[in-house]
């Protein structure tokens, strides 16, 4: 049983696994969808200690429980027959509790363990390490069942530094779905501008419109009053001022 080396976790790992180690937080760093992100870390885990099961169990808002528990190694029909997920009760709150690694040889044999349910495939070497995200604890990475025995120093050392990798590349990809979902907001409301600003245009369209009370007639034909208007100005001035002018009559003799 172990609570965490005490030693930087690289000193305790060989050339070919730094090697891994680097290839793997590359991939991972790399990648900027969430979910993704979770199962890469998963494959990755079991591949660097040869452990048959991984699990990766979130947190919840008040850091008390588990609301997610991915798992790799673990077939659907042994999932369904498995029932609920945990929920982070027995060796899987001992980390919740106290976020440091733990590595035990048989996980049945300590005293938090709540035992398996029916179904559950037998496990017994264990591996967790806390995953934390900008120094806030965001969940736990769960490994068992070491393929040649238990999980020793190497494995723990190999696991903390996938932990931090994990928490990197985890919190990329927040920020990354925060970005695009800002971005998409922002999309949505210059269209809604845009529809606002095209009806606005259009109804300001109509009302400038002329009507059909002014609109002209018939080229050739001469409204009313314009008739009336060139009639008066045909007039010699002589004869328009007479036609106005009241003249005198003439005196009685």
């Amino acid at each position: 049983m172990s609570a965490g080396a005490s030693q930087e976790p690289a000193s305790h790992l060989s050339p070919e696994v730094l090697q891994r180690l680097l290839q793997v937080g590359s991939e991972v760093v790399s990648e900027l969808d969430h979910e993704a992100v979770l199962q890469r870390v998963l494959e990755a885990a079991r591949d660097l200690t040869g452990a048959r099961y991984a699990a990766l169990g979130v947190l919840d808002g008040e850091r008390r429980g588990l609301e997610r528990f991915l798992t790799s190694g673990i077939d659907q029909p042994t999932q369904r027959a498995i029932g609920d997920l945990p929920h982070g009760r027995g060796i899987l709150g001992v980390l919740i509790t106290d976020p440091k690694p733990l590595r035990l040889s048989d996980v049945g044999a300590h005293p938090a363990s709540y035992g398996f349910p029916i179904d559950h495939p037998p496990m017994q070497s264990f591996l967790g390490v806390p995953v934390l995200v900008r120094g806030e604890a965001w969940g736990n990475l769960y490994l068992t069942e070491k393929a040649d025995g238990e999980f020793d120093e190497a494995d723990e050392a190999a696991i903390v530094m996938l932990a931090r990798w994990a928490a990197t590349a985890i919190h990329n990809a927040r920020l990354y779905r925060n970005e695009r979902a800002q971005r998409d907001e922002l999309e949505r409301a210059v269209r809604a501008l845009e529809t606002t600003s095209a009806i606005t245009r259009a109804a300001w369209c109509r009302k400038r419109s002329p009507t059909s009370s002014s609109t002209p007639g018939p080229r050739g034909s001469t409204s009313p009053s314009r008739r009336r208007r060139s009639s008066w100005r045909s007039r010699s001035p002589t004869t328009a001022w007479a036609s106005t002018r009241r003249l005198p009559r003439p005196a009685s003799g």
